[in-house]
C-alpha cells in the first residue's frame, strides 16, 4: 500500500537532504584520498604495505597478522590509527544504514506508481524521479572511492589490535554494502528487478520534456516556449502554456514552464533508468526506449556531484556485455540488441550533441536578452512573465553546466569508446 501524500513528501525531503549530505561528506573522503598530501598516514606508511595487501587480499575477513614482521609497529599504532580513519569508517556505515532505507522507501513508492495520476499529482512523480536519481548518484559516488576496501578493513584490524575488537557493523558493512559498489549498476538492476515496470511508465512519461531538453534550440523555438514578445492584448497575460499542446485551455495539467525547470533533471533520470534498470529498453510500446535514446544521445557525461561525473557511453558499452543476464525472468525481444544499439547511440552523440547545444546557447542568449530588453522598459510584465523567465534562467543555467562538465581541458568529458569527434 502506497504511503499518504504528506507521509511521502516528509520521506523524500528527509531522505534527499541526508544523502546530499552523505554525498559532501563522500567527495570530502575522495578529495583526502585522491591527494597524496592529504592522504590517511595509514595508508601511506611503507612499513606496512605488507599489512595493508593481506588485509584487502583476505576482505571483508580479517587476516592472521602475528606472524606479520611489522605487526609490532603497527599494534604500537593502533588507537592513533582508529582515531584517523573512524570517520571514513563510520561514513561507509551511515552510507549503508541510508542506503537501505532510500531502496527501501523507493521500492515501496515504486508499487504505487501504477495507481498514480503522473499529470495531476507531478510533485509526487518528481519525488520519486529525485529519489531515485539521487540514489543511483550516491551510490555511483561512493563506488568512486578506490581504496574503500583497505581504510575499512585497516580500521577494523586497529581496533582490534586496540582491545576493542571487532567495530561495530563491520559486517553489514564490510560483507553487505561494500562488495555491492563493486558493480553499482548490476547491484540497482538486481535490487530493481520487480519495479522495472513502474520505473518503465516514470520514464516514458518524461517524452515531451526530453523532446525539448534534447532538441537543441529548434524544439523550444518550434513551441515559443521562450518567445516573451506577443500581441500588444496578450502580452500582460500571463505564462500559461500547457507542455503538452492538445491541453491547450486548461490549467489541471503539467505546464510548460514549470517543466522546463525541471528538464535536466528528467533527462538524467532517464539515462540513470537505463544504467540502473536495463528492463525499461524492452517496455511493451518502445516509449521508454524512446525517452532513454534521446537523453543518452543528448551528452557524452551527466553530472553526479560537484566535480564528479559520469562517463555515459563507457557505462553503457560494459552494460551490454552482461545484459540481459542468461535467466532473464523479464521480457527481452529477440531483436534488441544492446550493443548494436548503444553503439549507433554514441556515435551520434559525439558527433552531434557539442553542435545541438551551441545551437541551444544561441538561442537562449538570444532569448534572454530580449527578456531583459522588455523587462527593463516595461516592469510591470515581471510577474506575469515570470515562469517564462524562470524557466530561461533554468535552461541557461543547465546549458552553463553542460558546457562546464563537457569541456575537455577540465577532463570531463572522455570520448565514447572507439570514437573521436571525427568518427
Amino acid at each position: 500500500m502506497a504511503p499518504s501524500p504528506s507521509r511521502f513528501a516528509d520521506r523524500v525531503v528527509v531522505l534527499l537532504e541526508g544523502c546530499e549530505g552523505l554525498m559532501a561528506r563522500t567527495h570530502r573522503l575522495s578529495t583526502i584520498l585522491r591527494l597524496e598530501e592529504k592522504r590517511y598516514h595509514a595508508l601511506k606508511e611503507p612499513d606496512w604495505k605488507g599489512i595493508r595487501t593481506k588485509l584487502v587480499k583476505a576482505f571483508p575477513e580479517l587476516p592472521d597478522l602475528s606472524r606479520d614482521s611489522k605487526l609490532e609497529s603497527f599494534q604500537a599504532r593502533a588507537a592513533e590509527t582508529v582515531g584517523e580513519l573512524r570517520q571514513a569508517y563510520e561514513l561507509f556505515g551511515d552510507l549503508a544504514a541510508h542506503a537501505a532505507l532510500h531502496l527501501d522507501t523507493l521500492k515501496s513508492l515504486l508499487q504505487g506508481v501504477g495507481a498514480w495520476d503522473l499529470d495531476g499529482g507531478r510533485e509526487t512523480a518528481r519525488g520519486v524521479l529525485r529519489l531515485f536519481s539521487a540514489y543511483v548518484r550516491l551510490l555511483y559516488l561512493a563506488s568512486t572511492l578506490e581504496d574503500r576496501k583497505v581504510v575499512c578493513a585497516l580500521y577494523a584490524a586497529a581496533h582490534d589490535r586496540a582491545g576493542k575488537g571487532k567495530p561495530q557493523g563491520y559486517d553489514d558493512v564490510a560483507k553487505k554494502f561494500l562488495p555491492r559498489l563493486d558493480d553499482c549498476f548490476k547491484h540497482c538492476c538486481e535490487a530493481l528487478k520487480e519495479q522495472v515496470g513502474a520505473v518503465a511508465t516514470l520514464a516514458a512519461n518524461q517524452l515531451e520534456l526530453a523532446q525539448l531538453a534534447c532538441g537543441g534550440g529548434q524544439e523550444l523555438l518550434r513551441r515559443n516556449a521562450l518567445t516573451m514578445l506577443e500581441e500588444a492584448a496578450a502580452l500582460g497575460q500571463p505564462s500559461e502554456t500547457p507542455l503538452k499542446p492538445r491541453d491547450k485551455g486548461r490549467h489541471d495539467c503539467r505546464m510548460l514552464h514549470g517543466e522546463l525547470l525541471e528538464c535536466r533533471d528528467a533527462c538524467d533520470f532517464a539515462i540513470f533508468a537505463t544504467l540502473a534498470c536495463p528492463g525499461v529498453l524492452a517496455e511493451a510500446s518502445g516509449v521508454a526506449l524512446a525517452v532513454a535514446k534521446l537523453c543518452c544521445e543528448d551528452s557524452l557525461v551527466v553530472g553526479v556531484y560537484r566535480g564528479c561525473t559520469l562517463n555515459v557511453h563507457a557505462e553503457l558499452e560494459y552494460l551490454s556485455k552482461w545484459f540481459p543476464p542468461r535467466g532473464y525472468p523479464g521480457r527481452w525481444p529477440r531483436d534488441l540488441k544492446l550493443a548494436k544499439l548503444f553503439k549507433e547511440w554514441s556515435k551520434t552523440a559525439t558527433q552531434q550533441c557539442g553542435l545541438k547545444h551551441r545551437e541551444r546557447r544561441a538561442y537562449l542568449l538570444g532569448e534572454l536578452e530580449v527578456c531583459r530588453g522588455l523587462l527593463d522598459a516595461v516592469p510591470g510584465l515581471a510577474a506575469p512573465k515570470a515562469p517564462l523567465a524562470l524557466a530561461a534562467a533554468a535552461l541557461a543555467r543547465d546549458e552553463l553546466l553542460w558546457a562546464l562538465r563537457h569541456a575537455p581541458d577540465r577532463g570531463a568529458a572522455a570520448l565514447p569508446p572507439k570514437y573521436s569527434p571525427s568518427g
